[in-house]
């Protein structure tokens, strides 16, 4: 249910004894909703999750917003993952590069990583 349908719910004759509950349940429903668009992960999990991808964002998010979270999601990946050919064969220099972040990301990498979160395209 929407909060629009909630709304109407509330302004309903019918639904008056219960219209103080609806609008405590409105405040937490914006209350949370307002943080989803304070954090960079919610976009992320809503991509990431195999049932969901970037399909529903696309079809009920603003033009903006989503371009926003495909480009958190694009940083994000290119924080934390590296091209396997970028990888020292030595474990000591590995691991002084993984621990120092130097590694050098390769951008395309992230392409068809990102291309197999939208099957549409």
């Amino acid at each position: 249910m929407s909060a629009t349908t909630l709304e109407t719910l509330a302004n309903t004759p019918k639904f008056v004894p219960v219209k103080k509950g609806i609008e405590k349940g409105l405040e937490k429903l914006h209350k949370w909703y307002m943080a989803t668009d304070q954090t960079d992960i919610y976009f992320i999990c809503l991509a990431l999750e195999p049932s969901v991808k970037l399909e529903y964002a696309k079809q009920k998010w603003d033009k903006l917003s989503y371009d926003n979270g495909i480009a958190t999601l694009e940083k994000a990946f290119d924080t934390y993952m590296y091209h396997p050919h970028h990888f020292p064969r030595n474990p000591h220099l590995l691991r002084a590069l993984l621990l120092n972040r130097k590694v050098s990301r390769c951008p395309s990498f992230r392409q068809p990583f990102v291309a197999a979160l939208n099957p549409s395209v």
